[in-house]
C-alpha cells in the first residue's frame, strides 16, 4: 500500500474520532481509551499516534498542547504524551464523583439505557469490585425489579447474570 492511502486511510478514521475539549465533566482516560482503539486497528506507530491526537484536541486541550513538548531521546513519545495529558486533564476526584454518582444513579426508562449509563459510571472507577457493583446496580433498579432479586439471592452473585435477567 502507498504511503498516500495509508495517511488518506488514518487521516479519515482519525476524524470519525470525538474530540476533546479538556472541559472539567469530560473524561481523558475514556477518550484516550477510545482512540486507543482506532490507532491500534490501524497500527499507527507512537510518533503517529501524538499527531493523530493533537489533531482531535479542541479549547483547553487545543491550548495545553500548544506549550506540550515530546521527549527527546528513547522515550515511548505516545507514552509520554498520554501521562502529560491525563496528568493536566485528570483530576483525583473524578473517581469519587463518579462513585458517588453511580450509587445516585436510578433506572427511570429503560433497562438497557441503565445498564449503559451504569456502565459508563462504572468504567470511571478503577477500583470497584464485583460486590459493590451488583449493590449499586440493584440499588438503582426500579422497585419492582428490585423485588424480583430480593427473593432471588441466588441471582445475585453474578453482575452479569443479573443484567441479562433485568433485560429479559
Amino acid at each position: 500500500m502507498s504511503q498516500a492511502i495509508v495517511l488518506d486511510t488514518f487521516l479519515k478514521n482519525i476524524q470519525s474520532c470525538s474530540k476533546f475539549h479538556g472541559r472539567p465533566n469530560e473524561d481523558v482516560c475514556l477518550w484516550i481509551d477510545e482512540i486507543e482503539e482506532i490507532f491500534a486497528i490501524l497500527g499507527t506507530p507512537s510518533a503517529r499516534r501524538v499527531q493523530g491526537a493533537r489533531l482531535l484536541l479542541r479549547d483547553n486541550a487545543r491550548l495545553w498542547v500548544k506549550d506540550y513538548t515530546s521527549p527527546t531521546g528513547e522515550d515511548d513519545v505516545w507514552a509520554h504524551f498520554k501521562a502529560s495529558l491525563t496528568g493536566r486533564f485528570d483530576s483525583p476526584n473524578k473517581k469519587y464523583f463518579a462513585r458517588t454518582r453511580l450509587w445516585q444513579l436510578k433506572q427511570r426508562s429503560s433497562v438497557t439505557k441503565y445498564i449503559t449509563e451504569f456502565e459508563t459510571l462504572r468504567a470511571k472507577i478503577d477500583d470497584i469490585n464485583e460486590g459493590e457493583a451488583i449493590q449499586a446496580f440493584l440499588n438503582g433498579l426500579k422497585p419492582k425489579l428490585q423485588e424480583h432479586f430480593a427473593g432471588h439471592p441466588v441471582y445475585r452473585q453474578d453482575l452479569s447474570m443479573i443484567k441479562q435477567i433485568v433485560e429479559s
